[in-house]
């Protein structure tokens, strides 16, 4: 297999784990977003194992991305993505960050559920901030490679 095809398979990798974590945090969009309308019971516990299992994915993913592949290929490629790609990998942290605010948040609900509306606006932030990240990721590798074939990254 020549560098490119590697590649092709790691991008293909990559655009398969941004699904499953879009997955995830649709799901968990839309348990915050509904969370208000339960009545009968509190949604913390129910909010904290889906940030938490979140937060485990994200570990795996950043860890994958910080341990080589195609964005330091395409950094390789094109020297001057280097300062993009270290930016890229220095937000990983901020992100795992924020879930620990945000489970901690949702421990708060769980004795204060008017603590909701907090975590509601924290999640809405982290999304907007992942999805610019994964994009910013996207244009990367496209830079990188400046293949067209490399569109298909594209998961939002």
């Amino acid at each position: 297999m020549n560098g490119n095809d590697d590649c092709r398979t790691y991008v293909e990798h990559l655009r398969i784990e941004h699904i499953h974590i879009n997955h995830s945090l649709e799901e968990l969009q839309h348990l915050v977003a509904n969370a208000v309308a339960w009545s009968q019971e509190n949604p913390a516990p129910a909010l904290l194992v889906r940030l938490r299992q979140l937060r485990e994915k994200l570990v795996r993913h950043f860890r994958q991305e910080e341990e080589g592949g195609c964005l330091e290929e395409a950094q390789s490629r094109s020297p001057c993505l280097s300062e993009d790609v270290r930016t890229l990998q220095a937000e990983h942290a901020g992100f795992l960050t924020a879930l620990d605010g945000m489970i901690g948040e949702a421990e708060s609900v769980a004795q204060q559920p008017n603590d909701l509306p907090a975590l509601q606006r924290s999640f809405s932030g982290f999304l907007h901030r992942l999805h610019a990240h994964e994009a910013e990721e996207n244009r990367v590798l496209l830079f990188g490679f400046g293949s067209p074939a490399m569109d298909t990254l594209s998961t939002t």
